[in-house]
Formats: structure tokens, sequence, C-alpha cells
């Protein structure tokens, strides 16, 4: 990440900035490096996600605790699933783990509690500030907010079985084939691998798939992904997105409409307020310092603020495909990205009241910015995945052949291909091209005890995808790997 300098929620409630500027004087704040304007004239583009309100002295403008508890559900259902062992349940019966899988999916009326705790333990020795849903306000799902409900998504899933299911329709199923497995096991019928051994992870069947991480970067994709791009950061409805009322706070709170939806935009991107003072390893936690490993204690509290000092989902991939890049052809998603999210926010500030065309063009400006940088972000990611299968394909017949690893990296390439539909209105690649893709990469991947045609008929088909993306996207041949999925992403 590279800029150059140290770089709301949907339940109405608000919870002050990590280390925002003393209410009174609107001077530098020594943890976080960010001028805070009184609302008293223009400000310059901070360096951080921090914005002071034009309404409420001495308060953040800033909110978005709905989204972070989205990400949050998230993180619960690949915990759960990860946590699935054959002891799980002592006698499964049909529905039994739909309904527990559901329960994070339709939180608020699945019986989700406020006083329930969050469990979500983030990186490094510190524990979270917040550890009870009452923490984070008040209760929030993921049905809520799936495309066919709440985004500009019609139709059917692209890629997905045979076409038929709505994204709630596609989910379900993928819970269906997770229950399906732990009640085959409970019958007896444990799953082989293509070598005969027993499958050890109770969320990964024979034909290669693995259910958490398909699940998991599907949802990353049906709720931030289509939420930030589709709904909160779109322009196609009068009074939502970034046609909002800018001119006045928004039934009393610090913000006004178009300022706290341009903030959830942000929030679902997943970057932590001060994304720009990580470098990229530390983002990814691959390196760097120690205490920055994905989460930073900004405020010095002796905890990690989830609303504010956390990165999650998109953002972390960013950083990832950025420390991936060739040094040659090296990518700034996160600085992209982020730098477009601080622009269009202080642009929103000092307008000072609704916007006219020419703002409203600029501001549209840092919105295809800020997406653009988040949807390459998840293709580049999906060359990583096409990349690591093609490796995985490479070994086939040696010793170094994992297929729990091979089914790893299929299912996070292709969850993450399906996320790109979720962006209809504002996405680089067109639907052709991603339906191409999708249909390349098929239902699951092709395994080792196929015969030769079919793997060699497979690579050629990835290739091809890879190919497809490379112009789609513009990228840079030297970050997109040889036929074998070697020196790329």
């Amino acid at each position: 990440m590279t800029l150059g300098v140290a770089c709301g929620d949907d339940d109405g409630t608000t919870t002050p900035d990590a280390g925002t500027a003393t209410p009174d004087t609107g001077v530098t704040d020594p943890d976080m490096g960010v001028k805070e304007d009184m609302g008293t004239g223009p400000i310059t583009a901070p360096t951080t996600f921090n914005f002071q309100s034009r309404f409420t002295a001495g308060e953040s403008s800033v909110a978005y605790s709905g989204q972070v508890k989205r990400h949050l559900l998230i993180e619960n259902i690949k915990k759960y699933l990860g946590g699935l062992t054959d002891q799980t349940f002592m006698n499964p019966q049909t529905g039994d783990v739909v309904s527990a899988l559901r329960f994070f999916y339709e939180f608020t009326t699945a019986g989700g509690d406020p006083g329930d705790e969050i469990g979500f333990a983030p990186p490094g020795m510190l524990p979270a500030t917040q550890t009870l849903w009452m923490d984070l306000g008040s209760l929030s799902d993921l049905k809520e907010k799936f495309p066919e409900f709440d985004a500009n998504f019609t139709g059917n899933v692209v890629g997905y079985g045979d076409g038929s299911l709505t994204p709630e329709g596609a989910l379900l199923d993928m819970f269906a084939k997770v229950e399906g497995l732990v009640l085959d096991r409970f019958n007896g019928n444990v799953p082989l691998d293509p070598s005969g051994a027993a499958i050890t992870s109770v969320y990964v069947a024979a034909d290669g798939v693995d259910y958490q991480q398909l699940i998991q970067k599907y949802l990353l994709g049906a709720v931030p992904y289509s939420q930030g791009t589709d709904d909160y950061l779109d322009d196609d409805t009068m009074g939502k997105g970034l046609l909002s009322a800018n001119d006045a706070a928004s039934d009393g709170r610090p913000y006004t409409p178009l300022e706290h939806v341009w903030d959830e935009g942000f929030g679902y991107f997943g970057a932590a307020r001060n994304f720009a003072d990580y470098t990229d390893d530390e983002i990814a936690q691959k390196g760097g310092r120690p205490e920055w490993q994905g989460a930073h204690d900004t405020d010095a509290s002796g905890s990690i603020d989830l609303l504010s000092e956390h990165v999650f989902g998109h953002a972390q991939n960013a950083a990832k495909r950025d420390r991936g890049s060739s040094a040659d052809a090296m990518t700034d998603f996160t600085a992209d990205g982020f730098q477009a999210f601080i622009d269009g926010r202080t642009l929103i500030v000092n307008a000072g009241g609704n916007l006219d065309a020419t703002q409203l063009a600029e501001l549209q400006g840092f919105r295809d910015a800020a997406v653009g940088a988040w949807e390459k972000a998840i293709a580049a990611t999906v060359v990583h995945y096409i990349n690591d299968t093609l490796q995985d394909m490479g070994k086939f017949g040696t010793m170094e052949y994992g297929f729990l690893d091979h089914a790893k990296h299929w299912s996070e390439m292709k969850g993450f291909a399906l996320s790109l539909q979720f962006n209809p209105n504002h996405a680089l690649i067109s639907a052709a091209d991603l339906q191409s893709i999708l249909t390349a990469m098929g239902d699951a991947p092709v395994l080792p005890n196929a015969d030769n045609a079919a793997i060699e008929a497979y690579r050629t088909a990835l290739n091809g995808a890879k190919a497809t993306m490379q112009t789609a996207y513009g990228f840079d041949a030297r970050n997109m790997g040889d036929a074998m999925g070697l020196g790329g992403w």
C-alpha cells in the first residue's frame, strides 16, 4: 500500500471513532493523525477514514456497525463449518445442520440474542473491545441484505448448479449439501478421496468441493460486495445511494443520509479506519510489525475495536494480491480503493448540502475508483486461485499432491468468481465473459482419477478463463502466471 502518506450502521446507532480529535479544538490527534473539521469550512482529505459531524459538536459522523456485524456473522458461519466433526451431532436428523447454519444467516429472527457472545477473536494477543452482540448495537442478519431482497440484483445465480436458483436458493443448497455430508458420515458412508482414503474434513465432498470455503467466499460476494456496490454506492434510485440527501442530519443523527450510505459502503469493503498505516504484509498477516497483524490497537485502549481497528474480508484480500503482484508490475488495490473512499467522503463533507450535477459526477468518479479497485482485487484473487488449482493439478500422481488443498483452492476460486456477478450496474467485466469463466470452472474440480483427456481439457479451460480475466481487467501478463499456474498471483 503506497499512498505517499501515513495513511452506518443499519440500526442507526453510532460509536465514537478511535482516536479522533479533541472535540473543542479540531487539532491533529496524536494517535490517528486526523485533522478534524468542526463544521466551519472545507476540509482537506484526511489520511484516515475519520470525519467530524457537521451537526453535533465533538461527535464523529462515521458509523457502520451493521456492516461490521455482517462481517462477523460470515466469520461465525466459517468458524462453525470449520468446527464440524463426526461428533458435533450425536444423532443428526434432516434439517439439523441447515438449521444450525441458518441461525447465523437469519440471526435476528432465528433466535440470536443481544446478550450472546460474538465468538470472534481478533488476530494477535489483544481481545476485542466488543464481546457481545449488544456491544455493536441492535441485531442484524445476512438474509435481510441478500441480493434479491435488498439490492438491484434480479434473476438467478449464474455459474452455480443448473442456473435455476436465486442467490438465497444457492446458499441454502450449499447448506443442504453440508447437511448431506454430515448425514452420510453418520450413516457410515464416509466419502473417500481419489486415493481411496477417508476424507477427514466433514465439509469436503468426494467431488472436491470444500463447502466451508465456497460458502464463505460466496457470502462475501452476496452481502458485503453486493450491498457495497449495488446498493449503498449505486446511483439509480432517487433518495438512495449516491442520490441521497446531504443537506440535513438524518433523523437527528450526526450525519447526513449521503454521508451515511457512503460510510456503509466503506464498512462493507472491510478496511480499518487507518488502513494506509498498515503495510500489505501486515494486512495479510504475513510479516511486519507484530502488533499490526490484521488489526491494531490504535487508540491504545488495550483491545481491538471491531468497528474501527480491524481489517475484514475484501480489504484483506486486496492486500494479499498487492503483496503477491510482480515487482515489475505492482498493483495497489488497497491504496486505490482506500484513497477513493477518503476522497469521496471529503467531497460529501465539503459540498455542505445537496450535490449539484458537477459534484455528483465527481462523486461518481470516486465511487467508480473505489468499486473498481474492489472488483479488481476480487478478480485478481480469482486468478490467484486458478493458479493454485493449476499447480495442484500439476502435482497429480506425485507425493506432493494434497486433495484437501486442491478442494480448498478450487472452492475459493469458484466462490470468489461467483461474487463478481453481484455488482451488475458497475462491473468492469461483462456478464457474458463472467458466464464463460464460471462455465469453464464447472461445478467441481477435475481430480487425479480422471482420464488424461479430461485433465488436459480442464487445464485448458482454466487457462482460457484466466485469459478472459486478463483481457477484461487489463491485468499485466507478469501477474497472470503460466499455463501450470506458476509465476503469477
